[in-house]
């Protein structure tokens, strides 16, 4: 669900909850919501989470203006870094209202500690943890459009201790997080099977997979090849890597490149983006990249391989590298 969609829905709830309408007049009335929101809006909490909404829906349009564009992840055009620094400005707008209209908005909230400091520095780590156990009574078994909020920062917190290299406690938090809801809305899945691969833990990894039944995207692909490699069943890792690489356009390059690539971190979850494209390589690169420089020789391994290297200098060539 798109988070405008998830505000407005958020919006309808509450007018529902009050006047109890029926399938047909609930439909009535999302219809209505979506086009007058500010019409149903009945408390500051949701006035706040509205106004966030409208910031960070302009702040996605100018985001797919460069995710269209997978050269962005090399070089970045002077044109394009307007469009950030614009996009950045509308982030600081858009929080900053939403707090002043209801301070505890836990998407501005985690918002506007993205853009103090270290974006997954050991100061935001500590403030996302208090936030979490201050809003506790929001994890619940019955996940609703009003605590995925709670779960949004519950899941970048997890990401963050990942990136942190604290990963028994982000396992011990992500299956948490799982077992209130089996459906993940949010991709701890991805942070733990990153976590799994670098605490070469392959029953772990091979029960989260089947737990998800085995549905593959960038990062359980990338987890495996790593963590085959780091367990040395090389044969595993090879098959995998190749695989991978011809599944995924530009995957080679991305794996054998170690570029520091385009940052989309600024934003409140991973944006939805295809299975297995160059653009979720991307992210799935770059959360994993830390892992891969502690992991020796993985890079040299893969150029080695003859599959692998061909992929990545053909894309290279089609991007004029």
């Amino acid at each position: 669900m798109k988070y405008y969609d998830e505000i407005l829905e958020r919006i309808a709830q509450r007018v529902q909850q009050k006047d109890h309408l029926s399938e047909s007049g609930y439909k009535e009335l999302m219809a209505n919501v979506a086009e007058r929101p500010r019409d149903f809006v009945t408390c500051p909490e949701d006035a706040s989470y509205l106004c966030f909404a409208e910031g960070l829906d302009l702040y996605y349009r100018l985001l797919g203006v460069m995710l269209e564009d997978p050269t962005t992840a090399v070089e970045i055009p002077e044109e394009q870094m307007h469009l950030i620094e614009t996009s950045d400005t509308m982030l600081r707008q858009a929080y900053s209202m939403a707090l002043a209209i209801y301070p505890d908005n836990l998407d501005a909230r985690y918002l506007s500690l993205m853009h103090t400091g270290s974006i997954f520095g050991i100061e935001n780590l500590l403030e996302m943890k208090r936030l979490l156990d201050k809003h506790i009574d929001m994890l619940t078994p019955s996940p609703s459009v009003y605590t995925r909020p709670y779960q949004r920062l519950h899941a970048s917190y997890i990401q963050a201790l990942v990136q942190n290299g604290s990963y028994k406690l982000a396992i011990e938090e992500g299956l948490t997080a799982l077992s209130y809801d089996e459906s993940d809305p949010f991709g701890v899945r991805h942070s733990l099977s990153l976590c799994y691969a670098r605490l070469e833990d392959v029953r772990g990894f091979e029960e989260l997979e089947e737990r998800f039944g085995r549905t593959s995207n960038c990062w359980s692909y990338l987890a495996r090849i790593i963590l085959m490699y780091r367990v040395n069943n090389l044969t595993a890792a090879k098959r995998a890597i190749t695989g991978y690489t011809k599944l995924v356009p530009g995957a080679a390059h991305l794996i054998l490149s170690g570029l520091h690539l385009f940052p989309i971190s600024k934003a409140i979850a991973r944006p939805q983006i295809s299975t297995c494209t160059f653009n979720e390589a991307n992210i799935a690169t770059r959360e994993a990249f830390e892992i891969i420089e502690d992991t020796p020789n993985f890079r040299e391994w893969a150029n080695s391989i003859d599959q692998v290297r061909k992929l990545a200098e053909e894309y290279e060539k089609s991007l004029g590298i």
